[in-house]
């Protein structure tokens, strides 16, 4: 950003106009980018998650995926937070509306959502696909809940036997130990230097499993024979790892055959849970695999039906008559000899195995390619669909990471305000997209940077209207209290008068019928007549 530095020397800032330049100048700022580049977008899907804060507060965090039209990739970025008190399904729903509002989301463009696994989430889930419904005529796409939390959940299912119960305390007890107690884990470290900080501080959270498992794809989970195998022991083929074995060939056979026969319980307990949980036989995940690069290799009358039924799942992305020239567009696709291989694998340094590149990096490279013959892009109509499938979210992770910024930037900073948290996740995400050195400071960026006052006074003042309407509304019962007994008084008053004119009335009326005067009986009619009009008007 200041490519000598000079510039920031001199620079001098109160903590209050750091804090207002964040919240309402750079962060705001970074979001409108995002704004901007989702509008160029055709959908995108959303990601919510929500927890316990470091001020004590549920903090209900957002993030977009959609494709960068500028980038020619996948963006995943954070556009905001809101704080809940309750967090029902229609807490939630409010809160998601009114940060997309904040964030210029059209809902029109909302895809997918993405959560976890919780009931409440799925209710929200619910809310919005009937929203979209009555908007658009067709609702969300759905994937499943995260499939991170489901193989987490699916390891504590495992460690729910028996068998595990004594390790589970006594890793409790080591987490509960070393957790906030920095000179243990020094000394820990000190005494045992092969035992790592990481390990210690995060016992529970980063236990990890090997074995068979591991090594399924979903096609082979979906044949294990669950029940016939947990009817027999198949200790023999049993793998716990290099590791393991070694250890347990050291102990007495009887030790050995009961560590195995529970590890073998723990894979069943696992594999079961995944088997319920993992949406293995969802149509849209499958359909989605034919855009992996090594289906290039397949026959295309064999991909060719794939794509059609992906293309019939994401109807709201494509019109009706696209659908033969998508297809058109995959026969092409198939073989096509300008595609390259080192578009979708690299080869790693000093070794000769080859890594697959990220799947967005790959179609990007491939959505560029231009039909000379047109004069427009080879790939027009197929793009529609592919940049729809890779929208579509496959796990909670950069929420999670999300969760891990806020503890460290609040940790010592509890009180810090919302709009502040906000825009300092922005300004952290935006940033490490870009790399600070390498963000140009462009005519927009000083722009929202000298508006940030005045938006900051403009909030300042709304709030303080907002403080006086709630004082008056206060103050409102007491006015009502002493109205109302003003005007009871007034009635009573009113009341007592125009019995006083009645009874006068009467009284007159019978002296002058004694006196046979028709003058007084004329003037005690008109005080009788005057105190029943005051009544009806009381």
């Amino acid at each position: 950003m200041f490519t000598k530095g000079e510039e920031a020397k001199g620079m001098k800032l109160s903590s209050r106009k750091v804090a207002y330049e964040i919240s309402h100048g750079l962060g705001p700022y970074f979001l409108a980018k995002i704004s901007k580049s989702i509008q160029s977008c055709s959908f995108f899907t959303l990601l919510f998650d929500e927890t316990l804060n470091e001020s004590n507060k549920k903090q209900l965090d957002i993030h977009v995926r959609f494709w960068n039209c500028e980038l020619n990739a996948i963006q995943q970025s954070y556009v905001g937070s809101e704080m809940l008190f309750h967090a029902t399904a229609s807490d939630i729903d409010s809160a998601i509306m009114i940060c997309m509002k904040k964030a210029n989301l059209p809902i029109k463009k909302l895809l997918m959502l993405g959560s976890d696994g919780p009931n409440v989430n799925k209710a929200v889930f619910k809310i919005f696909d009937h929203r979209l419904k009555s908007e658009v005529g067709e609702g969300l796409m759905n994937v499943g809940m995260c499939n991170l939390h489901i193989v987490h959940n699916a390891f504590g299912e495992g460690l729910q036997l028996d068998a595990f119960a004594s390790i589970i305390d006594f890793l409790e007890d080591i987490d509960i130990w070393f957790r906030k107690y920095p000179s243990r884990k020094e000394d820990l470290i000190i005494s045992s230097q092969c035992v790592d900080e990481e390990v210690v501080c995060n016992t529970l959270r980063y236990i990890y499993f090997y074995g068979e498992l591991s090594r399924k794809k979903d096609e082979d989970l979906l044949e294990i024979p669950l029940k016939s195998i947990m009817e027999k022991e198949n200790l023999k083929y049993l793998d716990v790892g290099h590791e393991a074995n070694k250890i347990l060939s050291s102990i007495e056979a009887a030790a050995k055959r009961c560590f195995k026969l529970d590890a073998q319980n723990f894979y069943f307990s696992v594999t079961s849970y995944l088997l319920k949980k993992l949406p293995l036989k969802n149509q849209l995940l499958k359909s989605v695999q034919v855009l992996h690069p090594v289906a290039r290799k397949e026959p295309v009358n064999k991909t060719i039906g794939v794509v059609k039924r992906l293309t019939k799942m994401l109807s709201r992305c494509v019109q009706q008559e696209e659908m033969d020239k998508i297809l058109d567009e995959w026969r092409i696709y198939v073989s096509d000899e300008e595609i390259k291989e080192e578009w979708s694998v690299e080869k790693q340094p000093d070794e000769d195995v080859l890594q697959w590149k990220n799947i967005d990096a790959y179609w990007g490279n491939v959505l560029c390619l231009n039909d000379i013959n047109i004069g427009k892009k080879r790939y027009y109509h197929l793009s529609k669909i592919v940049k729809a499938a890779l929208c579509l979210s496959h796990g909670q992770a950069p929420v999670e990471r999300g969760f891990s910024i806020n503890k460290r930037m609040m940790s010592d900073r509890a009180r810090m305000a919302q709009t502040t948290i906000v825009g300092l996740r922005l300004i952290k995400d935006s940033v490490k997209k870009e790399n600070v050195s390498e963000t140009v400071i462009t005519k927009e960026m000083i722009h929202f940077y000298r508006e940030a006052h005045s938006k900051y006074k403009a909030e300042l003042l709304e709030n303080e209207s907002k403080e006086k309407k709630v004082d008056n509304v206060k103050k409102v019962p007491e006015c009502v209290r002493k109205t109302t007994q003003d005007e009871l008084h007034s009635l009573k008053y009113n009341v007592d008068s125009a019995h006083k004119l009645i009874d006068e009335g009467n009284k007159r009326l019978e002296a002058a019928l004694k006196r046979k005067s028709f003058a007084d009986v004329a003037a005690a009619q008109a005080l009788i007549t005057a105190g029943n009009k005051k009544l009806k008007t009381s």
